[in-house]
This record gives C-alpha cells, sequence and structure tokens, in this order.
C-alpha cells in the first residue's frame, strides 16, 4: 500500500516520462500530456526528442544524453520543447537508468520541473516580450551567415525625460510592435538601453547591395512616420549600425553604428577599416593585464615635474604624475589612464601615487 501511495504521488506531482534502450517512450503522467498539448497515444512510441525546439544547443543536449546514459549516469539538464500547438517549454529533467520490473529491460526514467516562466524571465524583455540580448548570444549560429542590424532610438531617453517613464514604456512597446510588421520573418531583440537588434539568417547566395537597400527601405518604414501614444505625436530619430558576415554580428554591427553616429549618418554598413578605426581590442587587453600587473608589483611611481611661477622664475610646487614601468619600458599617462577607468583600476593608481 505504501509503496502504490509513493509512485502515485510521485507520478502526479511532476512531469514523469519513461523511454526504452533506443529512446522511444513509453510512459508519460498527465502532467506531461497537459503542458505539451499531445495524448498519451500520441506521445508514447515516439521518440524521446521528438517535440525538441530545433536550435544548436538544445540538438547538442539532447545528442549527448545517451553518451552519458549508456555509462549508467545520471543526466540533469533543461531542455526546450515544443508543444503541439507551436508553443516553446522548458523542463528541469533529471533522467536515471533503470530496468523495467516487467521485461527486465533496462529503461530509463525522467523526472522534469516545468522551468517555462522562469526562463521566460531570463529569456524575454518583460516590457515589450521581445528576446534579450543574452538570447541573441545564444541564438547566433557561428556558422551561419546573418543580416544583422542594431538600431539605436536617439531621443527615447528625452521623451523619457519629457513625457515621463509610462509614455516611454508604452512607446518601446509601440517600436517593438513596428519591428515586427516591417521586419516580418526576421529576429527581433530588445537590447540594452534604447537598442533593438534585428537577425535575419542569410541563403547562401546574395545580393549585398540588395540587402543594403532594402534595411535602409524598411528603417524609413520603421521610423518615418511618427507614434501615437495616448494622444502625443512622437517623432523619433534612429542610428543603426549594419553587418553582412558570418562571424563577430554583434561586435561589427555595433562597431557599424558608433561609425554612424561619428559622422551623423541614419546606418552604416560595416567593413573591416571600422575594426582598425573604434576596436584596439588587443592593445586594450595588453594595457589592461600590464595595469593589473604593476599594482600587484608596486611598478606604479610618480615622475615629479617642477612648477614655475611665470614672475620669479622659481620652482614654486611639484606635480606627481604616475607612470608604469615595465621592465625598462616607461608608460606615460597618457596611454594608460583612460584604459585604468574603464577597468576601475583608476583608484588603485591614485592610492599607489599617494
Amino acid at each position: 500500500m505504501e509503496n502504490s501511495l509513493y509512485k502515485h504521488i510521485i507520478y502526479d506531482a511532476g512531469y514523469v516520462m519513461k523511454f526504452d534502450k533506443d529512446g522511444v517512450i513509453t510512459f508519460v503522467n498527465d502532467n506531461y500530456c497537459q503542458i505539451s498539448g499531445y495524448t498519451k497515444d500520441e506521445i508514447i512510441g515516439q521518440k524521446y526528442d521528438f517535440w525538441k525546439a530545433s536550435d544548436n544547443s538544445n540538438n547538442y543536449i539532447y545528442s549527448d544524453i545517451f553518451t552519458k546514459l549508456s555509462n549508467s549516469k545520471k543526466v540533469q539538464t533543461i531542455f526546450k520543447n515544443i508543444s503541439k500547438d507551436g508553443k516553446i517549454f522548458f523542463m528541469d529533467s533529471s533522467i536515471y537508468p533503470s530496468v523495467d520490473t516487467n521485461t527486465q529491460e533496462k529503461e530509463f526514467v525522467s523526472f522534469s520541473t516545468n522551468l517555462t516562466k522562469y526562463m521566460e524571465l531570463i529569456t524575454y524583455d518583460p516590457l515589450t516580450k521581445l528576446k534579450n540580448f543574452q538570447t541573441l548570444k545564444n541564438d547566433i549560429d557561428s556558422s551561419k551567415q546573418y543580416l544583422a542590424i542594431i538600431i539605436n532610438i536617439d531621443n527615447l531617453s528625452e521623451i523619457g525625460e519629457f513625457y515621463g517613464d509610462t509614455i516611454a514604456d508604452m512607446l518601446k512597446q509601440a517600436i517593438a510592435k513596428r519591428l515586427k510588421i516591417v521586419f516580418k520573418g526576421s529576429q527581433i531583440y530588445k537590447l540594452q538601453g534604447d537598442e533593438f537588434a534585428i537577425f535575419k539568417q542569410l541563403p547562401a547566395k546574395f545580393s549585398k547591395e540588395e540587402l543594403e537597400n532594402m534595411t535602409k527601405y524598411k528603417l524609413k518604414s520603421a521610423f518615418d512616420n511618427n507614434f501615437m501614444i495616448e494622444d502625443i505625436d512622437i517623432t523619433l530619430t534612429i542610428t543603426a549600425g549594419l553587418s553582412i558576415s558570418n562571424q563577430n554580428h554583434i561586435r561589427n554591427a555595433h562597431l557599424a553604428l558608433k561609425n554612424a553616429r561619428s559622422k551623423n549618418l541614419l546606418y552604416s554598413v560595416y567593413d573591416d577599416t571600422l575594426l582598425e578605426k573604434f576596436a584596439n581590442f588587443t592593445i586594450n587587453k595588453e594595457v589592461a593585464t600590464r595595469i593589473k600587473t604593476a599594482i600587484k608589483q608596486n611598478k606604479i611611481i610618480p615622475y615629479y615635474q617642477p612648477i614655475v611661477d611665470n614672475k620669479t622664475k622659481k620652482i614654486i610646487k611639484y606635480e606627481a604624475l604616475a607612470r608604469l614601468i615595465k621592465d625598462d619600458d616607461v608608460m606615460p599617462p597618457g596611454t594608460f589612464i583612460d584604459i585604468s577607468r574603464k577597468i576601475k583600476y583608476y583608484h588603485k593608481i591614485t592610492r599607489a601615487i599617494l
């Protein structure tokens, strides 16, 4: 009786599924049917991954299961699945190797928790219901080519300051809705601050010129017409960066955006010259490492520069200027002070001088 009650509680409390050594589902409880929208008859007999969402990280998770289970190891992971009506649901699953008591055949039992609401909170921007930056990074397939567009709403902060946060929030929702319409067939994301991103996977053959012209047309379609929010007629100004490539999509689009801003353009398209112009990544990394090492090794020293009274021509005081020493190399402050501020080490340099 106790064994039967225990089994009843376990099967009813969570999401339970069994599948055999070939991955064929042999049992699901009612909770799985409810969340997936399938009946038991529709599920039993299917492969355990028949409802998986087809993205790269999910494919890897599913393919790796049997490798671990074949070694009689418990597997715990999060699965991204698609219900019968096309909705995404996430399951936090623990899968255990077992033996069927009737057939003595090896089987696997999965106990799961529904993580859908939690995953929505960390996957989507709560205001616009668009996917967020973290999701964008996860969605990108590094082997594919994309048209990547990052749009900054230039005067959105000013509108919020003038009309208030409620109007600004409603405006963001209206922008998201319009971008979905104008860029139908593309993935729309809400990034940090006043930025939105649009990503579209490209075919093997495409015309870069046609893509640029189409993007320019759609940007104008999205933002040339004003937004009416609570009887307030709002005009938006934007700046956009485009990248058409198969690598570094987000970085390249941001560099193009930075270039457009510097030239007061509606948009700019990334090319490799922008990397040299705006992104001194290698130098930044090297200097940041030098700063941290110099702090640890007490290699930040003051150089005293005399200050002379113009009338008496006498030294009246000295100005202490920081220098960074590496081997026999002395780095002047202009080469590392700005970077020290960006990596939050400026105060440590000040302490070292004092």
